[in-house]
């Protein structure tokens, strides 16, 4: 089979090359989310501060529905009132119908107007602006895009029409948003709260993180094995894909913003993620971009039935030397072979304690101690056969005999048949820089 060499920097992978791919449509997703402390100030300039602290961990929102219906149906009386110029009035003719914003289940918040929405011009409070709200017939919808950066509290909102202003009021839940990443279970559905990038210039062909790979938590495409996870949605495989051709497609998937707090230990769900060194979820320190732990599924059983691995595991790590910190996540996927992929779910980064009950994540960074480094890789030439170059031992690059042996050097050169064509392997350098 046709090979090819992956180079990096730091690090050679070798993968067989597979085609098939269908055309897909890459997932758009938010990035960011609010982390700064709860100011309660009574600023309306202010977008993250409410106009009172709050905290309404113990509340839950008034209306389990996200597409309400008009209570009454506008008469022609109605449509005369929206296009003439109505006096001035005491009365209010915006109508709450869920004005609680829960961040665990993040939806618009929906007001009816009764009369004149065709009078409104703005909405003042906040920083809330034109994009941040929609006005759709007879109701005026504030977007989950701009709540969920709000901190907990209540907000007070001035809408103005054209011949008088009403007020609006909001209340932000208190679920330790600012610890925690926005969506971490998929539970609308979709990947609202996360940003996906290809991995090759763009090639939408290959990427994994796409809008139908949020699936029903439930059995894995026709298989009678469960994915296990939490809630309603899980990261799988869509049933409109199969096995072999969702393998091939590669991407990352960055979350939100969040400040370590709590415990200081974070808790997911992984499954498959046959090849650490390929499928792995790494955390990052946002303020100096690096990656501070890496963690891949350990627990995948290679003396199972492969759809046995589909099952999601709950990991925990301790990253309590970095409390107070601004974190982010990223899940990776650059796998490409048999169960070179991961199914995801439940991402937790605030825990007031540590979990009883969930297995101990590994960190697996690749971790350097040279204390200096050179502006040339060390023994680049491999003149000295395979000094200063490690081989990973991660399980998953071994072939069907158990063998992991891959890289050799024969006359200088580097070679990574060793024990045949269908050698795969992961070779890195030493640190060097670049002057």
């Amino acid at each position: 089979m046709k090979k090819h060499l992956l180079i990096s920097l730091l690090t050679l992978i070798v993968v067989p090359i597979l085609s098939s791919c269908e055309p897909i449509v890459e997932p758009t997703s938010s990035d960011s989310t609010n982390t700064s402390t709860t100011d309660v100030s009574s600023d309306p300039s202010d977008s993250s501060s409410p106009t009172s602290s709050s905290d309404s961990s113990s509340l839950t929102d008034s209306s389990d529905s996200n597409e309400p219906t008009s209570s009454e149906t506008q008469s022609d009386t109605t449509s005369s009132s929206d296009s003439s110029t109505t006096s001035p009035t005491t009365e209010d003719t915006l109508i709450e119908i869920n004005s609680k914003f829960d961040f665990d289940e993040p939806k618009d918040i929906y007001y009816e107007i009764m009369r004149d929405y065709k009078l409104i011009s703005h909405i003042e409070g906040h920083g809330i602006a034109d994009g941040d709200y929609i006005i759709n017939n007879h109701f005026l919808i504030i977007l989950k895009d701009f709540l969920i950066h709000l901190n907990p509290g209540n907000y007070h909102f001035d809408v103005h029409f054209t011949n008088r202003i009403e007020p609006i009021n909001i209340e932000i839940l208190n679920r330790n948003n600012m610890y925690r990443v926005i969506n971490g279970s998929f539970e609308t559905g979709n990947f609202f709260g996360w940003e996906g990038k290809t991995i090759f210039k763009g090639e939408k062909n290959l990427f994994c993180f796409r809008e139908d790979g949020i699936v029903i938590n439930n059995k894995y495409l026709e298989s009678e094995v469960t994915y296990d996870g939490v809630g309603n949605y899980v990261y799988g495989i869509p049933t409109s894909s199969n096995q072999s051709k969702w393998e091939e497609k590669m991407g990352r998937l960055i979350s939100s913003s969040f400040i370590l707090g709590g415990s200081g230990h974070v808790s997911f769900m992984l499954g498959a993620a046959k090849n650490s060194d390929l499928v792995y979820v790494s955390f990052y320190d946002n303020q100096t971009n690096e990656e501070i732990a890496r963690y891949g599924n350990y627990l995948y059983d290679f003396t199972k039935t492969n759809s046995d691995n589909i099952k999601l595991n709950l990991f925990q790590a301790d990253l309590s030397d970095y409390l107070g910190k601004s974190l982010r996540v990223e899940i990776i996927d650059l796998g490409i072979n048999s169960w070179d992929f991961m199914t995801f779910d439940h991402l937790e980064t605030y825990l007031e304690v540590p979990l009883s009950e969930a297995h101990p994540a590994i960190n697996i960074r690749p971790v350097f101690t040279q204390v200096y480094a050179p502006n040339q890789v060390a023994n680049g030439r491999f003149e000295e056969g395979l000094e200063h170059w490690s081989i990973s031992t991660q399980p998953g690059w071994q072939r069907s005999s158990g063998s992991m042996n891959t890289w050799r050097v024969s006359n200088g050169i580097l070679k990574s048949d060793d024990g045949g064509d269908a050698a795969r392997g992961l070779i890195r350098s030493s640190l060097f820089r670049v002057d």
